[in-house]
């Protein structure tokens, strides 16, 4: 029995099976909705992760990046920019 059909039987005369086949479609019909919302949740949930695991390995990237660019000759001459990067790293690493 479909939702719209419980509909018109509110305007109608009661019988005692008519209210256990509405009562037995509204159970259905809020369990299949907690299932929908339990499974967007966890899509939600995936799709945070999936994007924390993104940036999590870009952040590695630019970490070593980072750490490289210190071994180049031109950081080397410029102390400030030295101090910045050991900062970003140690900051990255957990230090």
């Amino acid at each position: 029995m479909l939702a719209d059909e419980l509909a018109d039987y509110s305007e109608g005369p009661y019988t005692a099976v008519v209210l256990e086949q509405a009562a037995a479609e509204l159970r259905r019909l809020h369990a299949e909705n907690e299932e929908l919302r339990r499974c967007a949740e966890v899509e939600e949930v995936e799709k945070y992760a999936a994007a924390n695991r993104r940036l999590y390995a870009l952040n590695g990237e630019l970490l070593e990046s980072l750490k490289e660019c210190l071994n180049c000759e031109f950081a080397v001459t410029d102390k400030a920019a030295i101090s910045k990067a050991r900062a970003a790293i140690a900051k990255a690493e957990g230090a």
